[in-house]
Formats: structure tokens, sequence, C-alpha cells
């Protein structure tokens, strides 16, 4: 949430995994805020080292959008283990 108390939802699917040499990989990832407030924000970057749980696996992300009408947002996400839309 920025300092006047606006903020922005965004989702986001990652690239096909890109496979490292000590086994274990990373993916793309590029989104867009929505524009709740007349403008967005984007992030482009790569989300590395999958965290086991269980049969499955997470990603875990920190980062800062691009600027936009003077500010920009710093974030951390996790990926959801499964598809929440099953749409694909």
């Amino acid at each position: 949430m920025a300092e006047d108390k606006h903020y922005h939802r965004y989702s986001f699917i990652t690239g096909e995994a890109i496979f490292l040499e000590n086994g274990n990989h990373c993916h793309e990832i590029v989104f867009q805020t929505d524009n709740t407030d007349g403008h967005f924000h984007e992030y482009k970057g790569r989300i590395c080292g999958a965290i086991p749980m269980g049969d499955k696996h997470v990603h875990y992300l920190e980062g800062i959008t691009t600027d936009a009408d003077g500010h920009a947002h710093g974030f951390r996400l996790v990926t959801l283990m499964d598809n929440p839309t099953d749409v694909l």
C-alpha cells in the first residue's frame, strides 16, 4: 500500500521451468498491476529456488515494481502449488 493509502492487485502465471546445473530451476515472471488509481506498475524478473512442499513446491520472491506517478511498490509473494483457475 502506498503512502496515500492506494493499492494495486496483480496476478501472474510463471513461464516454463528454466533448469539450472545445480538441479534447481527458475521461472520468468512478468506482471502488471491493475490500475485502480489511474496508473499501473510492472515487474519483470525471475523466480529461482524451488521450496519443497511435500511432493510439490512453491517459489518466493521479493521485489519492487516500476515507478509510476512518482512512486513504486515493494512486494513479497509466494506462488501457489496448483492452478487456482483450473483452466490450464
